[in-house]
């Protein structure tokens, strides 16, 4: 995955302390930020976005997640972080619960991070298929960037096909998404797979 180091490069296990887990990929290109779930003990793990250097804290914490521990939380499939290529965004995955993971876009701006809405993708990616609704589950993964502008993002989950018999409808679904972040309103979906699926 572009952008993506071995873990063994990011940073030693002793640069966290133990309420802290780092995230894959945690480091930006020019290691000037770092993306971390921090823990204070009570309620849920957060994210955090921080200098690498000061260990600042720069804009909201994202909290929640699906997950009773931060090894749990920080597992590669419940969270990631993809970073741009200049280290001015970054990705977030977040599994939100049981059936579900979501990506948040956060953008460094005047000092600090904030979100930058993206396009729900579902309903385009239903409509392809045919269908009203998904059945489950929902999992939205970070792939890539093209550029400092173009993301690739995974799409997948489960539906039922009308028309059919119970046992015969269930659908699972991949696509990829291609946003370009200057006109998320056109964002280009491409179908994986649509297979059977018993679950």
């Amino acid at each position: 995955m572009q952008f993506i180091r071995p873990l063994l490069m990011l940073l030693t296990a002793a640069s966290f302390s133990a309420a802290e887990r780092q995230i894959v990929v945690c480091r930006s290109p020019d290691d000037r930020f770092e993306v971390v779930l921090a823990h204070d003990g009570e309620g849920l793990p957060a994210i955090q976005l921080r200098d690498a250097k000061t260990k600042t804290i720069l804009g909201d914490q994202i909290t929640g997640g699906y997950g009773l521990n931060l090894e749990a939380v920080a597992d590669e499939f419940n969270t990631a972080a993809v970073w741009s290529p200049d280290s001015k965004q970054v990705l977030l995955k977040q599994r939100g619960t049981k059936w579900s993971t979501e990506v948040t876009l956060l953008r460094f701006d005047k000092g600090s991070f904030v979100e930058i809405k993206l396009p729900d993708l579902y309903p385009v990616v239903l409509k392809n298929i045919g269908v009203s609704s998904i059945y489950r589950r929902a999992f939205t993964s970070p792939l890539r960037w093209v550029n400092d502008s173009t993301v690739v993002l995974k799409l997948e989950g489960d539906c039922d096909l009308p028309g059919l018999k119970p046992e015969e409808s269930r659908r699972w679904f991949e696509y990829e998404a291609i946003i370009d972040l200057t006109n998320t309103k056109q964002p280009v979906i491409k179908r994986l797979a649509l297979k059977d699926h018993n679950g």
